[in-house]
């Protein structure tokens, strides 16, 4: 994979709030999160892996701060999906 290319993560609009939510994440990566097309109750983000990489780390962070067990696993199972992805 070329450096610079970029990989598509598919969110539901829950976990982008939920992300947006936490204010633990770098303004560029809000900035893209809010940004995002969606339809309805999903959306997509293009990153590139050193970004995916730096967001699922930060993802798995918010996880095991956050105090809501129902977040929690939200945001385990997105850092998984990224996990995954940046694995193919």
């Amino acid at each position: 994979m070329a450096p610079n290319a970029t990989l598509e993560l598919g969110m539901t609009e829950e976990e982008r709030q939920l992300v947006l939510d936490t204010g633990l994440f770098p303004t560029a990566l809000e900035a893209k999160l809010a940004a995002a097309p969606g339809e309805g109750e999903s959306c997509s983000v293009s990153l590139t892996k050193p970004e995916l990489e730096d967001f699922q780390g930060h993802v798995a962070a918010a996880a095991n701060h956050i105090d809501d067990v129902e977040s929690q696993g939200i945001l385990d199972m997105l850092a998984e999906r990224i996990e995954a992805l940046l694995d193919v």
